[in-house]
């Protein structure tokens, strides 16, 4: 059985599997199949697929499944919590939150105490209340671009991009709305909020000042003059990201390439930094993402 959410005994709480990657990536998850069912009353083994897979596309996108639930879980029988296995369709959906700063601590390793079935702790990921009867899902919050990414894909193939929001900063937007490609837009144009711009990216690694530089393929334009946008990610930056194995896997793996393309999506705003430069400063690693051209057959599908 497929489910949103599972308690992981070395994180000790209940998360859903976007973290259990991160936490993962992050060196405190080390074993896939060390998590359980999430309800009280029911101790089934729960593994998180693809949890250590690095390369990701539509199949590979990290997700619980659960084995020999107790005959009275109510994830089961379906008489509560059926959020927790993705299968009310009747539910009303508020818009998933992108947090633009991670609680303190949270990709860090827990003190490990004696688990207590009656206490499995949930985090504050995609739970519900009941109101009239009427089952409303709370807001999931989602803290990297990457996670972001996944959510897009996902409503992309359910034609439901328009259909979907997420606020950022107290502000709505719809997931058609909040990615926008990087192609030959007028910079002055651009919205004043970040955004998630994509687009293939060329990575090199800058050896004399130890950073890497990423460089859109197509341009921008600002006061007639077309300018490839480009990011800088220290080697600094990325030694002090929880997630550095993650990160550096993939500029690593792409920089070596002969042609060193990628798909790169970025938050952020665009800015000119002279007549011939435009940058984005990103000051949290969070807000990049890199995945591989293998993804141009999951946009044409």
């Amino acid at each position: 059985m497929a489910l949103e959410k599972a308690y992981s005994n070395e994180y000790q709480e209940v998360i859903n599997a976007e973290l259990a990657y991160e936490l993962f990536w992050a060196g405190v998850i080390k074993n896939k199949s060390d998590f359980q069912c999430p309800s009280d009353v029911c101790s089934a083994k729960v593994t998180c697929i693809n949890l250590d897979s690095e390369k990701q596309n539509m199949l590979q996108i990290p997700h619980f499944r659960g084995y020999r639930h107790a005959k009275d879980c109510e994830v089961v029988s379906g008489n509560s919590t059926k959020e927790l296995t993705g299968e009310n369709q009747d539910r009303e959906v508020a818009p998933d939150v992108f947090c633009l700063t991670r609680p303190e601590k949270q990709l860090t390793q827990k003190t490990i105490s004696k688990l207590n079935h009656k206490e499995k702790v949930f985090d504050n990921t995609t739970s519900t209340k009941q109101t009239n009867n009427t089952s409303i899902n709370r807001s999931a919050y989602y803290y990297s671009v990457r996670s972001i990414v996944n959510q897009y894909l996902r409503y992309r193939k359910e034609d439901s991009l328009g259909n979907n929001s997420i606020n950022i900063a107290k502000q709505a937007i719809t997931y058609q709305a909040l990615f926008k490609g990087v192609f030959k837009q007028p910079l002055e144009k651009l919205p004043n909020t970040g955004l998630i711009y994509w687009g293939v990216a060329f990575i090199n690694y800058l050896a004399d000042i130890q950073c890497y530089k990423v460089t859109f393929k197509e341009p921008l334009t600002t006061q007639g003059n077309m300018i490839k946008p480009s990011l800088f990610i220290s080697q600094q930056a990325i030694d002090a990201y929880p997630m550095k194995n993650l990160l550096l896997k993939r500029l690593q793996t792409v920089s070596a390439l002969k042609d060193k393309r990628a798909f790169v999506f970025v938050y952020g705003k665009p800015a000119a930094k002279s007549e011939k430069y435009i940058n984005f400063e990103i000051n949290n690693l969070d807000f990049l993402e890199i995945r591989y051209l293998d993804l141009f057959d999951e946009l044409k599908k």
